[in-house]
């Protein structure tokens, strides 16, 4: 789940095969954050779209940090990635350099 916000639009609802998840996310300085909700026993990718040329200093999951992390090189940006499972809330944090 990768939220894409435009200028007014602080999260998003998604609904998924009649399930109700959320996505929201927020930057605030070097420090990027994705907060997702889904209902439990989904395979969750869990992403932020950092602007290009961004360089990622860390990345934690719940608090934890994760050294599995995916960084991927688009037009629209870096996108950074983390897998898990849903059950409960998530918070992926990421800090840039």
């Amino acid at each position: 789940m990768f939220p894409t916000r435009g200028r007014g639009y602080p999260s998003a609802d998604c609904v998924l095969e009649t399930a109700k998840s959320g996505v929201a996310a927020n930057k605030s300085d070097k420090m990027y954050t994705t907060r997702v909700t889904a209902p439990a026993g989904w395979e969750l990718t869990i992403g932020h779209t950092l602007p290009a040329g961004v360089r990622v200093r860390q990345v934690w999951l719940d608090g934890k940090p994760v050294s599995d992390y995916e960084v991927v090189n688009r037009q629209r940006g870096t996108e950074v990635s983390v897998h898990t499972r849903s059950g409960k809330p998530h918070l992926l944090t990421v800090i840039t350099e």
